[in-house]
């Protein structure tokens, strides 16, 4: 039995952020962001 195999090893991935000064004393940030963990077959 033979299978097609295809393989992945990259991805584009993304991440963004913005940050804001509330105050002299006071920072925020927040950022969100996209993964990928490369490499491997997959088997159709």
């Amino acid at each position: 039995m033979t299978a097609n195999q295809r393989e992945n090893w990259s991805k584009f991935t993304w991440r963004a952020g913005a940050d804001w000064d509330l105050s002299p004393r006071n920072f925020m940030y927040a950022s969100y962001e996209t993964g990928f963990k490369a490499g491997g077959f997959f088997f159709e």
